[in-house]
C-alpha cells in the first residue's frame, strides 16, 4: 500500500518483495524508518513486531507503523483497510 505523500527509496519495492518472499511465512513489510519534514522534522523508527522491545498492548493506543507497507494481496483483501470516521474522531 503506497499513500499518496509518501516518498520510498528506489530499490524498496524490491527489497519488500525479497524480504516477504525469504521470509517463508505471511508477513507485512514496512520500511524502517520514516523522515517527516514540513513544520516539524522527525525521525520515526518502526519497531518489528518480532523485536524484544515490541509491546504488543501499545497497539490498543498507538501504531508502530504507518500506512506505507508491502505484503501478499490476500493479507489486504482479509483484513481491508477502513474508513476514515473524521467526525467521530477515527482516522
Amino acid at each position: 500500500f503506497l499513500d499518496a505523500d509518501d516518498l520510498w527509496s528506489f530499490n524498496w519495492l524490491v527489497a519488500a518483495h525479497r524480504f516477504c518472499t525469504e521470509i517463508g511465512r505471511p508477513v507485512i513489510a514496512h520500511s524502517q524508518l520514516s523522515i517527516m519534514f514540513g513544520r516539524e522534522r522527525l525521525f520515526w523508527l518502526h519497531v518489528d513486531s518480532d523485536h524484544p522491545e515490541f509491546e504488543r498492548d501499545y497497539l490498543q493506543i498507538g501504531n508502530y507503523w504507518e500506512a506505507l507497507s508491502f505484503a501478499p494481496r490476500e493479507i489486504y483483501a482479509d483484513f481491508p483497510f477502513h474508513q476514515n470516521e473524521l467526525a467521530s474522531g477515527y482516522g
